[in-house]
């Protein structure tokens, strides 16, 4: 959950930043997003594939350890995957 914070904020921070932007449709897309955001729980249990499917265009895998999820506005968001050692 505290991944999901911190993506959270950075997609606050980034908002903010995109809303400053002269593109309308990057503006209007950043907006559906915060809509969807704003629409859905405070809080999440477990996976919410309604709201996954309104947040994300599509998902890259860069390598074994990095993925890139595609927002519907283009913001890309890296993560890093942490492997278990067996």
């Amino acid at each position: 959950m505290i991944r999901s914070a911190r993506n959270s904020h950075r997609l606050k921070q980034e908002k903010a930043r995109l809303l400053d932007t002269d593109s309308d449709d990057l503006a209007d897309r950043t907006r559906d997003l915060m809509d969807a955001l704003e629409a859905g729980p405070d809080f999440l249990e477990g996976f919410d594939a309604e709201l996954f499917d309104a947040l994300v265009e599509k998902i890259i895998v860069d390598s074994n350890e990095r993925l890139r999820f595609r927002l519907k506005n283009g913001l890309e968001l890296t993560e890093q995957i942490e492997r278990t050692k067996r």
